[in-house]
């Protein structure tokens, strides 16, 4: 497996600029960069390791992703807000350049998958559990919790629904409508 080194020997320069090419390439002048990139092809360097990364920066480069409930992966897969979510969150995760790492945990293991997790900070779908917020600032990194009014030293993403229905309403009777429906999916499982 080709190293950094062998990467610079290849293209005549140092272990430094290479890896100035895969991790800082805007220090790198273009030319340069399209033969260090050349070289790496030639030799199938895919670029440094990960492992390498996160022992010079201490970061993994990740967001955990845990939501509410237990089984809530399979719970979060299986609904179509929760698809759009994680949808939402992965593409923002890739425009900043950064992994999602969907964290899961039941009602017995969550505490533990918090501690435990591989990230860099936490998007929690735990509405005001006061154990997990705990668990999550014992880690001292930076986390939001979604749908919950934690208290104000708390990041919190909240939709105001009564605010948004008002505001629908007051639109389509503006409109002229007189007579809705309301479409929703099913919050619990089981029949209505």
């Amino acid at each position: 497996m080709p190293t950094l080194a062998d990467v610079g020997k290849a293209a005549g320069v140092s272990r430094g600029t290479v890896s100035n090419v895969f991790n800082r390439p805007e220090l790198v002048r273009p030319e340069l960069r399209q033969r260090v990139e050349a070289a790496a092809r030639a030799l199938g360097f895919g670029g440094p390791d990960p492992k390498g990364r996160l022992l010079r920066d201490g970061k993994f480069n990740a967001i955990g992703f845990m939501p509410p409930g237990a089984y809530a992966i399979a719970e979060v897969m299986r609904s179509p807000y929760g698809r759009e979510l994680v949808l939402g969150v992965s593409l923002a995760c890739d425009e900043a350049g950064t992994t999602l790492s969907l964290v899961n945990g039941t009602d017995n293991t969550r505490f533990a998958s918090i501690r435990e997790a591989l990230v860099d900070g936490f998007i929690l779908g735990h509405s005001g559990d006061i154990g997990l917020i705990t668990s999550a600032q014992r880690r001292r990194l930076p986390f939001v919790i979604l749908e919950s009014d934690a208290g104000p030293d708390i990041n919190s993403i909240k939709i105001d629904g009564r605010r948004g229905a008002v505001a629908a309403v007051r639109h389509l009777t503006g409109l002229g409508h007189r007579h809705f429906a309301i479409l929703s999916i099913r919050r619990t499982p089981g029949p209505p």
